[in-house]
């Protein structure tokens, strides 16, 4: 990895929505859900039960947590996942879908995938032994099943299509894959156009064809910070 990339961490942070989002919706409480996927700034808790070391359920994470309790959190509090669940008005904390313990409650109101440690890469996941996104989706689609047994079809299909859909990959990738593995072999623009094309086909899988998302650049060295904006459409 040269100099420049090593002084650099590009993040890539996506927040999408399957519905627009006009401030209102919140209020009124039209937004039923919130999912998220991606690594450790979104997850809730995935990885305790993983064979991993990539975990965060050990003192003294989790001590501004409810109780002081290390809850897989890979801080010292909520995550962006509670975070912006609560200012939606759904609900004060959200469930890794891993937790082993989901409630009829919790699966109506979303769940977390994301997995400390994952990236847009499959590699960075098997590095470290975590959740890959393509993993991710596969769980998301059984937590659809879920659903449907619980509250019907129509109901389900509802809380999916109005729901907020939260997305944070890239550093791992960078930071682990990349420069300890991949920076002999290929150029760094080369990498970043490759998870730029990949997290591109996972929105299209993920079938919200017309969604916005937001890309945040940080370049810690110049203390930039460049946002791009994108509708997605067919």
């Amino acid at each position: 990895m040269d100099r420049l990339s090593w002084e650099r961490l590009v993040t890539f942070v996506l927040v999408f929505f399957a519905i627009g989002f006009p401030k209102a919706m919140a209020v009124n409480g039209t937004i039923p859900a919130l999912f998220s996927f991606g690594d450790s700034i979104l997850d809730t808790g995935n990885n305790n039960n993983l064979q991993t070391l990539t975990k965060c359920n050990f003192p003294p994470y989790g001590i501004d947590f409810q109780g002081g309790i290390p809850t897989g959190r890979c801080c010292n509090g909520k995550t962006p996942t509670d975070l912006i669940a609560t200012a939606l008005g759904i609900k004060e904390t959200v469930a890794a879908y891993l937790s082993g313990n989901l409630s009829p409650q919790d699966l109506v109101t979303g769940v977390c995938f994301a997995s400390a440690g994952s990236g847009i890469d499959d590699l960075t996941a098997q590095i470290q032994g975590v959740l890959s996104l393509p993993t991710q989706l596969g769980m998301f689609r059984e937590y659809i099943g879920k659903l449907t047994a619980l509250v019907g079809q129509q109901r389900a299909a509802n809380i999916i299509s109005n729901s907020v859909y939260l997305v944070s990959a890239g550093n791992n990738d960078i930071a682990i894959t990349y420069s300890q593995i991949l920076a002999t072999t290929q150029p760094f623009p080369l990498y970043a156009t490759r998870l730029i094309d990949t997290t591109s086909n996972f929105l299209k899988v993920h079938h919200l064809q017309t969604s916005i998302y937001f890309i945040i650049n940080i370049d810690t060295k110049n203390k930039h910070i460049l946002t791009h904006t994108k509708i997605i459409s067919e």
